[in-house]
């Protein structure tokens, strides 16, 4: 099963996923997960994005499945300590970066993840991440 990180401005929008195909994808086992209102770098967030940028979007995802989103993935894939403090309030259990190492003391909120475009094939994708995953602290 897969995992969609969704920015929730981009739902029933032309070429993007609308609500009833969140939740049937939902309803067959995959994760839809939270990638932010708008792609808003966290590095840069103001008092008023935990509302705008977090929980709005949380809430959201959760009102379409009936689940909970307790995953998160940082636009960009950048984070900071700031960010991991936001997403522990808000109540997110998993954050998803991109080519930086884990943070060893807060690896749950600095898990890898890679994009995977359509058309590799899976050598391919099996190259790339074992390319990407050598970056992990031991």
């Amino acid at each position: 099963k897969g995992v969609f990180f969704i920015m929730t401005i981009s739902i029933n929008r032309p070429r993007y996923m609308t609500k009833d195909e969140l939740k049937e994808l939902s309803k067959n086992g995959h994760a839809i997960e939270s990638h932010t209102w708008d792609h808003k770098n966290v590095r840069k967030y103001g008092p008023e994005d935990f509302e705008n940028q977090l929980m709005k979007p949380k809430k959201t995802i959760e009102e379409i499945t009936g689940r909970s989103a307790a995953y998160f993935a940082y636009p960009y894939g950048i984070w900071d300590e700031n960010a991991i403090e936001l997403l522990k309030k808000a109540d997110f259990r998993l954050s998803f970066i991109l080519s930086t190492k884990r943070d060893s003391a807060n690896p749950l909120y600095t898990v890898r993840r890679m994009i995977v475009p359509g058309q590799w094939s899976t050598k391919g994708m099996m190259q790339a991440m074992k390319k990407t995953f050598e970056l992990t602290d031991k």
